[in-house]
Order: structure tokens, then sequence, then C-alpha cells
């Protein structure tokens, strides 16, 4: 009785026999000697014959140990960079090559252990925290998985005509920290339209009736029917809409009108506006400047605004006619003196003879100097 205690005390003793490093530990209960797991130099392990297939059957490339550290790094330590020493080991079964595996702790301390169960010769993704009586070997590390969350909400975007959309994408764990994300989409009737403010496909969104004058608006999130529509002038119109097809005027030529409720229009450069009924008329020769509902004429002219508004022009300021003897002036003939004004001036009594010049008679009986400027009298 005592000669078989011992055996079954050395039996357990051997299960329980620990081949570790830095914490990364094999047990392994012999599996009648089938299951044969060896710690190995990890700069062996590219070398190994190639029926040690690589346990990382999710790893992306070759299974070189870059690779296969990398993506265990990736996949069991997530975003902890305090990854211990690496630990690289191979297994057999009946004596049959079967696998190669790199494996750390990720960190030191109490992290949950993580478990790779090997059964059969085959070795389970490490995800189990705790192994089930009858698994022959597993290799266990300390690690931290789900660090795979969060959502993101974007913000409504223009999704064809007549309706937007809102994407939510989310990222939760596809294995340990191994991420992955979906998406889903919300579609709602954009501006201009009305109909379920919440879709799932861009449908049932209908465009507020509106004529050609008027442009139909409405607000995203609350244009639930027809009566959420309002209206305003269309770009290349102008004024107020009173309802879906009147109120609105077309722009006239040569005028520029942006739309909305209560716009007007802007008349294009080398044109003003003398009033509304009017449109917009070229500007006047000889004008210094012109634009939107006026125009002022240069230095020398006047503006002459009488009758009907389209005959806005810049009139030339009336000149007189000087004599000049060969005596007072070194010279016969006559010669035209134009009066002037400053900028803008809107009148002929604007226009004046400037002071300080010498001026011959009109009868030719002598010159003078005006000390003051003259000025035009009706």
């Amino acid at each position: 009785m005592e000669g078989a205690l011992k055996k079954i005390l050395l039996a357990v003793v051997a299960i329980l026999v620990a081949n570790s490093a830095m914490g990364v530990t094999f047990y392994d209960d012999g599996d009648s000697g089938k299951t044969v797991v060896t710690k190995i130099d990890c700069s062996t392990y590219n070398s190994l014959a190639s029926g040690y297939v690589s346990g990382y059957n999710s790893e992306v490339g070759t299974n070189t140990l870059a690779n296969d550290w990398a993506y265990f790094k990736e996949a069991y330590c997530g975003t902890l960079t305090s990854v211990q020493t690496q630990t690289c080991y191979k297994w057999d079964f009946g004596g049959v090559a079967k696998g190669k595996i790199v494996v750390a702790d990720c960190v030191a301390g109490s992290q949950a252990k993580i478990y790779f169960p090997i059964n059969g010769g085959t070795i389970s993704d490490g995800t189990d925290t705790s192994v089930a009586d009858g698994v022959p070997a597993y290799i266990s590390f300390a690690a931290t998985c789900d660090q795979c969350s969060g959502t993101t909400t974007g913000a409504w975007t223009t999704a064809g005509d007549g309706y937007q959309v809102k994407t939510t994408t989310t990222t939760s764990s596809d294995f340990c920290n191994i991420c992955k994300t979906t998406t889903s989409s919300t579609f709602r009737c954009a501006s201009g339209y009305y109909g379920s403010t919440t879709q799932d496909s861009p449908t049932g969104c209908t465009k507020c009736t509106t004529a050609t004058s008027v442009a139909g608006t409405s607000t995203p999130g609350s244009n639930t029917s027809a009566s959420s529509c309002s209206f305003k002038c269309a770009s290349g119109y102008y004024g107020t809409a009173t309802s879906a097809t009147a109120g609105c005027k077309a722009c006239p030529q040569y005028a520029t009108c942006a739309g909305g409720n209560g716009s007007t229009f802007s008349c294009n450069s080398g044109y003003f506006s003398p009033g509304t009924a009017y449109g917009c008329v070229s500007c006047p020769d000889n004008a210094n400047e012109c634009s939107g509902t006026g125009f002022v004429c240069t230095a020398g002219y006047y503006a002459a605004t009488s009758g009907a508004p389209f005959m806005n022009v810049c009139n030339l300021c009336p000149g007189y006619v000087f004599n000049a003897t060969q005596t007072n002036l070194g010279g016969g003939g006559s010669y035209t003196v134009s009066g002037t004004t400053a900028v803008g001036a809107t009148s002929i009594t604007e226009c004046y003879m400037p002071a300080d010049g010498y001026y011959g008679t009109a009868d030719d009986t002598g010159f003078w100097l005006w000390n003051s400027d003259c000025y035009y009298a009706n």
C-alpha cells in the first residue's frame, strides 16, 4: 500500500513539474508518452523541420520567428509594453513532428492566465483561462485580452440626391486583442426633401414640391412631411417666395441673383441700377465710380439725372470762348476753356472756371486774371 501511494505521489509531481522561463509554464502529464513538448533555443525556430507547423494558424505571412512573435504580441499583449523574454517550444505526438510556438508573459504579476491546450497532437487557440481535466498538455502565460472596444459615430454626410447618411463604427475583439470592426448606417432625408428621419437604406424621401423660380428647403432630422417644407427664391431669381410656386422674379439682364427670401439682384461690373423697375443699365462714360444703384462722375463732368432714369449720363461742363491778341497773350485767335468740377458733381451749377487763370476778353480788348473760382449760373 505504501509503495502504491508513493507511485501516485510521484505521478502527481510529474504532472506539475514546470519548465518555465520568466513565468511561461509548460504542463505535461505525459499522455502515455505520445505528446512530447520540448523547449528549444529560439534561434533554431526557423530551421525546424517542415513538419513543425506554427500554432498561430491566424498569423498572416510566413511563420517565421519574427512573424509569429509579432502576432503573439499583437494578439495577447495588445497595447502592453512590458512584454517579457520570448520562450520557444516544439512538440511531437507519437514521435511525429507536430508544431512550434513562441510565447512570453506579457506582464509580470497578477494578469489572468491564458492557456494553449495541446490535445491529440494539435494545439488550440490560447483563449482558455482554465483548463479542463484530461487535457494532456498545455502552455500557459500571463496575458490580457479584450482591449478591442469602442464605438465611433460619424457625422451626417450627403448620400446621393435627397439623402444623408451617418455611419457608426464599432470595434470589438475577433480573437483576444485581434480586433474587428463592424459598421452600420442610418439614412435620413436631406434639406429640400421630406420623409422618415430614420431609414436603413436611402429610400422613402420625397422632394419638396416647387416651381422653377422657387426652391424648397427643409431641416434634416425634422422634415417628416410635406408641411415640413418651406420655400425661398431659387438661384437666378429674387424676391420672397409666397408659396411653392409664386413670389419670385427672374433675375434681370446684366445682373446676378443668389436667391433666398428678401433678396434682390446685384448688377454686374460695368452696370448699375437706377431703380428696381429699370433693372441694370450700362455705366455712363466718364464715370469715376459706378456700382450698385448709382455712379459718380469724374472731375469736369456732372451727373444729369433728370428725365427717365436710363438717361443718366455724365455731361461735360460748359466752356467759354476767349480771344487773345498778339500784344497781350503772344498770339491771335480764339480758344476755349472748359469749366471743371470736383469729382461727384450732380449739377451744372457745380461747374466753374478756375481762379488764377489769365483769360482774354470775348471782344479781344484785353485779358484779365480771375482771383476766385467763377461758377456757372443758370
